[in-house]
């Protein structure tokens, strides 16, 4: 493309930080393989060979710099059959509740003094890390409304497990949503609207969701190499005929892996690493859709929409091949942030323990996590020295 292929490799080195295991490697390689094996007639032999050379040499940089060091893994899931209790917050002396995993159902069962027949209006709402201003904050993942009547004391309200998070739960019971006798009865119990609004906070995982975290974080890695790994081979295209013969191919395979991205960013401890992957892979197939050649030189993203101005990414920045292998490092460094704050929101729920070292062990100088790592792992007995609201300030800011 516009950038010398001399200057690849140096770029690559520079911007990437995506560790490769053995197996990443010979995925990635037959990947390059197959993109390649059937360049067109003008495609130079001498591309081929330098995007090749740039594969072979990030392979070997980044196998050098993998830390092979090996801890005890924690299972990956508690088996499916039996109830899980989860520990939460809230609610007050006219409604207490309790949450539980049974199966692949969430259970929400509350208990009340209040008179039978209440109708109550039921939120729940699942929480993720969000990005804000460079900063990873909490927000709605998804919101599922529903309803229950207060019978014997308690109700129950039920919806679909969808994985560790942390959920909230906001709960009304509202004037307009009683019959005519049972709002008499709340005004002789001095019992307000206002009085009965509730939320609860719970944090529905236990101690076994770290044996997640560095099997996710692996394949956030693997899913943003994917997307390097395609960047290049456009790259290597830098005659128009090379690239038109694999238009098609290039953009089907982006929005393959932007949607694999969405997907995961809706379904793993990392949605925020998963969304900047997938927009990436967006801006790639959208740009592609406009290239532009001038003289058999590539000129760009360049449109009628984009008054044939080059085109911008999702972030507002001029489309350039190295800007986009550089937002797939930061995605790499916002789930070193991600995989940190899980650790330090285990310790809350349950604690210093041992087993927080050994999760963070292993992937310690990671990005985006090495430079919090060593306070990490201090929080495995009672902690003498460690500002914690200084380290969960840097851990959700994004570097």
């Amino acid at each position: 493309m516009s950038d010398p292929l001399e200057k690849n490799l140096g770029d690559l080195i520079r911007h990437g930080a995506l560790p490769l295991d053995a197996e990443r490697t010979a995925r990635a390689r037959q990947r390059f393989v197959d993109g390649i094996s059937a360049p067109p007639e003008r495609a130079s032999w001498k591309i081929a060979a330098a995007a090749a050379a740039l594969l072979v040499a990030a392979i070997i940089f980044w196998s050098a710099r993998v830390d092979r060091t090996l801890v005890r893994q924690e299972p990956v899931e508690r088996p499916a059959s039996g109830a899980l209790s989860f520990l939460g917050h809230g609610g007050d002396q006219n409604l207490q509740g309790s949450l539980q995993r049974v199966d692949d159902r969430m259970r929400f069962t509350a208990r009340s003094p209040l008179p039978d027949g209440l109708e109550f209006s039921i939120r729940a709402e699942r929480l993720e890390i969000q990005e804000e201003n460079r900063e990873l904050k909490s927000g709605v993942r998804s919101s599922l409304p529903g309803s229950a009547t207060l019978r014997n004391g308690a109700f129950e309200f039920e919806w679909p497990y969808k994985g560790p998070g942390r959920v909230r739960l906001l709960v009304t019971a509202k004037d307009d949503l009683q019959t005519v006798e049972l709002t008499r009865k709340l005004r002789e119990l001095k019992s307000s609207e206002a009085d009965r609004r509730w939320t609860f906070e719970c944090c529905a995982w236990d101690e076994q969701m770290l044996g997640l975290l560095g099997r996710q974080v692996e394949k956030v890695d693997d899913l943003a190499y994917e997307v390097g790994l395609l960047v290049l081979q456009v790259q290597a295209c830098d005659l128009q005929a090379s690239f038109e013969a694999q238009k098609k191919a290039f953009i089907k395979e982006a929005e393959k892996l932007q949607a694999r991205a969405e997907g995961m960013a809706a379904s793993t401890l990392y949605p925020e690493a998963y969304r900047r992957i997938g927009y990436t892979a967006r801006d790639l197939a959208q740009a592609m859709a406009i290239f532009t050649w001038d003289k058999d030189k590539f000129s760009g993203p360049r449109s009628y929409y984009t008054n044939g101005e080059l085109s911008k990414t999702h972030r507002g920045d001029p489309f350039d091949l190295k800007t986009l292998r550089q937002y797939l490092h930061e995605a790499t460094v916002v789930a070193g942030r991600e995989f940190g704050l899980w650790v330090f929101e285990e310790f809350r729920r349950a604690g210093p323990r041992p087993i927080l070292a050994e999760t963070v062990q292993r992937y310690e100088i990671r990005p985006g996590l090495k430079d919090v790592s060593a306070r990490l792992k201090q929080l495995v007995h009672e902690l003498h020295g460690v500002d914690l609201g200084k380290l969960e300030q840097d851990l959700r800011r994004i570097p």
